[in-house]
């Protein structure tokens, strides 16, 4: 496992830990308000992270830049796709995620 997939792992364990907190054993089609937007943040970043795991484990070795880019990319064109203050914090705390990976 490279550094990234192992960073990647870590910081998604850490965004699901945090939603399942937020959620408290409540499904998130039944979450109340005052949760629903900390959980579409977590939400979010564990989704986006998920989608790097995967596209890393079907890379050629040393095309992690490349992997970066193409998800990035594919989360920024899908920002505008659906509006509501639930989509856009879902996706941007995604794209926020997805940058610290580039740090």
């Amino acid at each position: 496992m490279t550094e990234l997939a192992t960073t990647v792992a870590t910081l998604e364990a850490e965004a699901l830990a945090q939603l399942e907190a937020t959620l408290g054993g409540v499904a998130m089609c039944r979450v109340g308000e005052a949760a629903a937007r900390p959980a579409k943040h977590w939400e979010g970043r564990a989704a986006a992270l998920a989608q790097v795991r995967r596209a890393l484990r079907r890379a050629a070795p040393g095309s992690e830049p490349d992997v970066l880019r193409q998800v990035h990319a594919q989360w920024t064109a899908q920002l505008d796709a659906l509006g509501g203050p639930a989509w856009t914090t879902y996706t941007t705390a995604g794209l926020r995620a997805l940058e610290e990976l580039t740090r």
